[in-house]
């Protein structure tokens, strides 16, 4: 089990540490209402996306700084959806 300061970043379905695989974001909040009891917890892409049934869009994300690319660590696959298309 995560360290009890990491557990925050812990993805609720696959287990894996977003913090850690550079998977930390934030989305619209109705859009993470919609495929979440909360505004707790953390998903990582890949289980946000198949909760959500598609992929990710830019237009997704807010412009919260956590979102910026030049800051910290972000995996591949959230740069991806960072850099795409809009809806």
């Amino acid at each position: 089990m995560a360290k009890k300061s990491r557990r925050r970043f812990i993805c609720i379905d696959c287990g894996v540490d977003t913090g850690k695989i550079g998977e930390y974001y934030f989305i619209h909040t109705l859009l993470w209402i919609s495929v979440m009891d909360s505004i707790k917890g953390m998903l990582c892409i890949g289980c946000l996306e198949k909760r959500l049934g598609r992929r990710l869009w830019r237009n997704d994300f807010t412009n919260a700084w956590i979102n910026d690319p030049r800051y910290g660590h972000k995996s591949q696959r959230l740069m991806s959806r960072l850099a795409g298309g809009e809806r």
